[in-house]
């Protein structure tokens, strides 16, 4: 209920990945620009909450040896989920987005 009312804590999930993630029907390979690519990267930046320029990591909070838990900005609720987040920073950079994304499928497909 606090996922979808907007009442929980918000966070950003990343996985590090020691090699390229092979393309899978979660993983979808996309070619950007540079330009796009500083873009992009100043946009998920904007993202997270941060103390003393850095973002804050939550320590000890993850689900394999390879992700982590930040702090994050905003809210996700119903209409605003984690989809909507990522196909919101895609499209401030320059690169494509889509209509809805309560899901993830439609933002891959877009890319595929």
């Amino acid at each position: 209920l606090g996922a979808l009312s907007g009442l929980n804590r918000t966070l950003i999930h990343v996985t590090y990945y020691p090699f390229e993630p092979r393309e899978n029907s979660h993983v979808v390979k996309f070619l950007v620009t540079p330009e796009q690519y500083r873009n992009l990267t100043k946009s998920l930046l904007a993202g997270f909450q941060q103390k003393n320029g850095h973002p804050i990591l939550l320590k000890g909070i993850h689900h394999q040896s390879n992700d982590a838990f930040y702090e994050a900005k905003g809210r996700y609720h119903l209409f605003n989920t984690c989809n909507t987040w990522l196909n919101d920073k895609l499209v401030e950079s320059g690169l494509k987005g889509v209509y809805w994304t309560p899901f993830s499928s439609p933002l891959l497909e877009q890319y595929r």
